[in-house]
């Protein structure tokens, strides 16, 4: 899943999932973020009732 202004939220599942990791897997940031030049990604794991995980990342531009 994806939350990037002005989109929101995205589901990506399968395919789709595979075709926009390249996009999200070079640009995460650890630690306290930098300035915001370009598009990076905040993950966040969330966790549904059931246990089930869900990798969340928010783009900031």
């Amino acid at each position: 899943m994806t939350d990037v202004y002005p989109e929101g939220l995205t589901w990506w599942d399968g395919a789709d999932a595979a075709a926009i990791w390249p996009q999200i897997e070079p640009r995460p940031i650890e630690g306290k973020p930098p300035p915001v030049r370009d598009l990076q990604w905040v993950g966040r794991l969330w966790e549904s009732d059931a246990g089930a995980p869900l990798l969340v990342f928010e783009g900031r531009h």
